[in-house]
């Protein structure tokens, strides 16, 4: 608890610098939403001052997980990760909200947020073959196999396209990473389920994923708690570049489009990754995409991590809403990210643009060798 305290401190002392950072903050407009006022009352409740109960704890989940309050910090405080360990306190005194309880009551019964067999549903939609071992393995996630079946038919259809060899559908009963349990508290729930994650990831040599979330969670945070893989992991478009570099690619002429991407936190602040995305669409596009005002590092969170649609779902509608705003300052018509989570949030908000996926947008632009013999 050392290195919590002094970040505690850190933020407990500082003139609220990264008060304007803050997209939680900014959606509430409330000076208890900042994650000042947010770190001081932990360091008040670990100094004994104050109370656990549930209105102090609730201070916890008012945090999409995004990284924007360290990504503004001189000093780099890790404020997400230390109030996702107050989170755990919450869950673990049973002050955590209402909706957290039931959100991980519900997870525990199919190991998924979704309450669904995902495995039986990605078998409903594709072939016995899809499912055979192959060197690369691509792990949907959650999210996508439950809410965008049709972005996972247009990966597997882009893969095909780009001649990319055999890529197997992860073949487990187990389809999501387990980060929604992190993000609720529930670390004795998180911990148990990567545990069994960890023996059905680990048969995998390549994973290959276009949910960074999942990607993070297994690489890194699974390690943090004890359960190191050896499994090689890839975000969608660092696998993909090589193969769309290829000069026998045939990309469709005279589609007109104008485009904006949408920075994920997690792939960006976690993943490290940036360029890649916009050096594949500008492939496809043959133009230079349109730039939201905050981008890369300092990309505006879309409301839909940490839990936020469970827990402050008013909030998180507003914060996809303000970034809807900001894409409509852009001047494009068509919106991409390469986060199920973040596609998804931005959708079910959206009335106007049209948000894709990045393989289902890339996928329109590839003919099939059919066609290019054709």
């Amino acid at each position: 608890m050392r290195e919590t305290a002094k970040a505690l401190d850190y933020c407990y002392f500082c003139p609220n610098l990264c008060r304007d950072a803050c997209p939680v903050a900014d959606a509430e407009q409330d000076e208890a939403s900042t994650p000042l006022a947010k770190m001081s009352t932990f360091r008040l409740l670990l100094s004994k001052k104050i109370p656990w109960n549930k209105e102090n704890a609730l201070q916890a989940y008012k945090c999409s997980d995004c990284g924007q309050a360290t990504e503004a910090c001189e000093l780099d405080n890790p404020v997400a990760p230390v109030l996702n360990q107050f989170k755990s306190l919450a869950f673990k005194k049973g002050v955590a909200p209402d909706a957290v309880y039931s959100y991980c009551k519900r997870f525990k019964k199919r190991n998924n947020p979704f309450g669904i067999k995902l495995l039986d549903r990605l078998k409903k939609n594709f072939p016995v073959a899809q499912f055979r071992p192959a060197a690369v393995t691509y792990f949907p996630g959650c999210t996508e196999t439950y809410q965008d079946i049709a972005e996972l038919r247009d990966t597997l259809e882009l893969f095909s396209k780009l001649g990319i060899g055999e890529v197997s559908l992860f073949d487990k009963p187990m389809q999501c990473c387990g980060y929604p349990l992190l993000a609720a508290g529930d670390l004795k729930g998180f911990r148990e389920h990567a545990e069994v994650m960890q023996h059905f990831v680990q048969e995998y040599p390549l994973i290959v994923s276009g949910d960074s979330t999942c990607l993070f969670t297994m690489r890194d945070i699974y390690a943090a708690h004890g359960f190191p893989l050896q499994t090689q992991f890839l975000h969608l478009s660092e696998f993909l570049e090589p193969h769309l570099r290829q000069k026998n690619v045939h990309i469709k002429k005279g589609i007109a489009t104008s485009v904006a991407f949408h920075d994920p936190c997690y792939l960006g602040r976690n993943w490290g990754i940036y360029e890649e995305p916009r050096r594949l669409i500008e492939m496809v596009c043959g133009e230079v995409l349109h730039e939201f005002r905050r981008n890369r590092e300092n990309t505006y969170c879309c409301g839909g991590g940490g839990l936020l649609p469970v827990t402050r779902p008013k909030t998180a509608e507003t914060m996809a809403q303000n970034r809807l705003r900001e894409f409509e300052e852009t001047g494009a018509n068509v919106l991409v990210s390469s986060c199920s989570t973040c596609v998804q949030q931005l959708r079910t908000h959206s009335q106007k643009p049209v948000v894709k996926g990045l393989a289902s947008f890339l996928n329109r632009f590839i003919e099939t060798d059919e066609k290019k013999r054709g």
